[in-house]
């Protein structure tokens, strides 16, 4: 969803409702959260959400930026090994990348398809 102003300020709370629903299921149903079954669930259900369709509603107002990344936050701090340790250290321990890392990534592999003509969009409408 993106507005007139094309601000996708509408779809980060959808984005952070369905993806917190899908943490709050996995941590109602599964009894043992550690590293081994955490990481597994965490990427197969909240980081596809999370990055579906990202680079054309990429965020870019701060905080939206940081309503996607508290998605992540909480996440890694579902993990009660790591739950104690600063953000930043959780997630490095996990091999986690940032949402913003993961978006970045994206626009660059897009912008690769783009130029080597791997998209049906001719690359001088963007460059």
């Amino acid at each position: 969803m993106v507005s007139n102003n094309l601000k996708s300020s509408t779809h980060v709370p959808k984005i952070n409702g369905k993806t917190n629903g899908h943490l709050g299921t996995i941590k109602s149903n599964i009894s043992v959260l550690n590293r081994e079954i955490q990481v597994p669930l965490y990427l197969s259900l909240v980081h596809p959400v999370l990055d579906y369709g990202a680079q054309s509603w990429s965020p870019y107002l701060k905080q939206d930026i940081q309503s996607l990344e508290r998605v992540q936050r909480r996440a890694t701090k579902l993990v009660p090994e790591l739950a104690q340790l600063p953000y930043e250290e959780r997630y490095r321990r996990l091999e986690l990348q940032t949402p913003q890392d993961r978006r970045i990534k994206g626009d660059m592999i897009e912008t690769y398809k783009l130029l080597h003509e791997f998209e049906d969009i001719p690359y001088t409408r963007f460059f």
